[in-house]
């Protein structure tokens, strides 16, 4: 349990400083004040997945959709120890990022 404990504990502490910038890519964004005085959540539940998921509109759409392709096929692999039911959830995770980066004709 110890162990355990410490591994969360240690995942914490790397994902305090993703989640915080993240919030700034967020803010960053051209539109972010029009779009938080609205309170419009789905545009802020877009863009943090875009931003969480490596897609982004300000890069080159070829290297965009280069990038996203390369991790949907590195990342895509079941893993010698990994259960199907893991490896799912990874691949439909994978799926939507691919939707996301608007490459879904691809699937």
């Amino acid at each position: 349990m110890a162990k355990q404990f410490a591994q969360r504990i240690e995942a914490l502490r790397t994902n305090i400083p993703k989640v915080y910038g993240l919030l700034a890519a967020i803010k960053s964004e051209e539109d972010d004040n029009r779009r938080a005085l609205a309170y419009d959540t789905l545009w802020l539940l877009e863009t943090g997945k875009k931003k969480s998921s490596g897609v982004t509109t300000r890069w080159d759409k070829y290297l965009n959709m280069m990038n996203v392709l390369t991790h949907f096929l590195r990342d895509t692999n079941q893993g010698r120890n990994e259960s199907a039911d893991a490896w799912y959830r990874r691949f439909k995770a994978e799926c939507d990022t691919v939707e996301e980066a608007d490459l879904g004709y691809l699937l």
